[in-house]
């Protein structure tokens, strides 16, 4: 109850701290990954639900989400780096719990949670993976 607890104060605190990012000045509602609802899609990703999966195993959970960010034709530096994910996890993620031990891995108490991003043609596929820590 208290992970739960303070899961939505950090999404809470997301909200004030980065509206833009949480949709804030233009209204839209922040949209997270249906099978990691406390993580959020960042701005202009969708969700490949059919690409999602979760295990629950004796250890803990495993879950799988994956997003695509269309790559804009013609961007500017700054919607470039809008467009980055590793720069926003790793500005995001910390708000939610997450400490960072190295780009594109999070852990927050048991678990961990993998970040990869793939470059594709018109886009960028991220990946996430949660899975419970190693001992």
């Amino acid at each position: 109850m208290r992970r739960h607890i303070q899961t939505l104060l950090s999404i809470a605190l997301i909200n004030l701290t980065f509206p833009a990012v949480a949709g804030g000045s233009s209204g839209e509602k922040q949209a997270y990954f249906s099978v990691l609802p406390d993580v959020p899609l960042m701005p202009l990703m969708n969700e490949i639900a059919d690409q999602n999966f979760v295990f629950d195993k004796a250890e803990g959970r495993v879950i799988g989400a994956v997003g695509f960010l269309s790559r804009p034709g013609e961007a500017n530096d700054s919607e470039k780096n809008a467009l980055d994910p590793q720069k926003f996890y790793a500005d995001v993620l910390p708000h939610l719990g997450w400490k960072s031990l190295e780009s594109g891995i999070f852990v927050r108490d048991s678990e961990q949670l993998a970040i990869t991003i793939t470059p594709a043609p018109r886009g960028i596929f991220v990946k996430l993976q949660l899975s419970p820590l190693s001992r």
